[in-house]
């Protein structure tokens, strides 16, 4: 059997919100592999940082560490190539 390939892995994924008095982890340490084929869900309670994670992988929430893309893929086609 040959090993699925990693499509999108991040490591020590972390984001914390802070206000004057208080810090809230959102994500931390987070990792996460997804492989070519696979379906993939993410759940959980409201606020439990589903929208931070989808937010944090696409990079348009900065976090500690940013994730690891592991796609040549440059165009739309090619993305969804690598998806499927």
């Amino acid at each position: 059997m040959s090993e699925k390939k990693v499509i999108l892995k991040a490591s020590d994924l972390s984001k914390t919100f802070s206000n004057d008095t208080v810090q809230q982890h959102v994500l931390k340490n987070l990792n996460l592999s997804v492989y070519k084929g696979d379906f993939t869900v993410i759940m959980g309670n409201s606020g439990s940082g589903k929208s931070t994670l989808l937010y944090s992988l696409s990079g348009m929430n900065r976090t500690r560490k940013l994730p690891k893309y592991r796609s040549s893929a440059t165009t739309s086609s090619q993305c969804s190539d690598a998806i499927m």
